[in-house]
């Protein structure tokens, strides 16, 4: 009687452990099943996002090049503007002929230019300026 009392307990943990085992197993899908789907749930709020974000820059793109081709153009024309001044700047200068023309300008508007000062020089990248000071 004693063995049947064993063999008993024996099939009764047998089956507690079978239960414990596919207890387990049911707990352990159920949980990777929302770790899952609730990592599959973010990236597709991410993606969404994303996918908005990217439609309005699609949606703009047109905006965009105009603009870029209209700022393009401007530049063009300031470089162009830009070397068009650094060519009417001198090499050297000619305090001469500057003061020539500048006499020719006041008897022109009848005006005389009796005496003039030089100051100081400023000497830059591209060109240098003189000050000059004039008494009429």
């Amino acid at each position: 009687m004693n063995a049947e009392i064993n063999q008993r307990q024996l099939r009764l943990i047998g089956w507690a452990f079978q239960a414990c085992g596919i207890l387990s197993l049911v707990a352990s899908a159920i949980a990777y099943h929302y770790v899952v789907s609730g990592l599959i749930t973010h990236q597709q709020l991410a993606n969404a996002d994303e996918t908005k974000r990217l439609t309005a820059l699609l949606e703009s793109a047109g905006d965009v090049r105009r603009r870029h081709q209209e700022l393009t153009e401007e530049l063009a024309e300031l470089e162009q503007r830009a070397e068009m001044i650094r060519q009417r700047i001198p090499d050297q200068p000619h305090e001469g002929e500057f003061l020539k023309q500048m006499t020719e300008a006041a008897t022109a508007r009848g005006l005389t230019i009796r005496s003039y000062n030089r100051g100081n020089v400023t000497v830059a990248d591209t060109h240098s300026q003189l000050e000059v000071r004039l008494t009429g």
